[in-house]
């Protein structure tokens, strides 16, 4: 499997538009199945919108450990974060890191970017995932 995800200029609309005409696949929906048309080499996939979903992964730091345990509920911990189950191993650590060696207030910056991310509302980031 092969995940892409890069800043883009403009608005969220606008970068969706130059990634599926860049990929061919103009006019494909978030969640909608497709196949690369007849003539062109085959490759097929499904998008997705990264946090979107119905489960979680909740982290915290207690007494100098992280407890990261998969969940239904979004809400965010006392000490640490709670982020889409669907990030990547890597990027979950990374930012478990980030938390143990910033400030309270970089704590609480990184708390906020995990609520938004997960939000069911319009935006996010969108990967595609061939």
């Amino acid at each position: 499997m092969k995940q892409w995800m890069a800043p883009a200029a403009g608005t969220e609309a606008e970068a969706w538009e130059t990634l599926t005409a860049a990929l061919g696949v103009k006019g494909v929906s978030v969640g909608q199945h497709w196949s690369a048309p007849a003539g062109v080499p085959p490759l097929s996939g499904v998008v997705f919108q990264v946090g979107k979903g119905d489960k979680y992964r909740r982290c915290e730091f207690i007494d100098g450990t992280w407890r990261k345990t998969d969940t239904a509920n979004p809400q965010q911990p006392a000490a640490g974060f709670t982020v889409s189950a669907e990030l990547e191993t890597a990027t979950v650590d990374t930012l478990c890191k980030t938390w143990e060696n910033t400030t309270e207030a970089g704590r609480k910056l990184t708390q906020m970017l995990a609520e938004l991310s997960i939000k069911k509302t319009e935006g996010g980031s969108r990967r595609y995932v061939p």
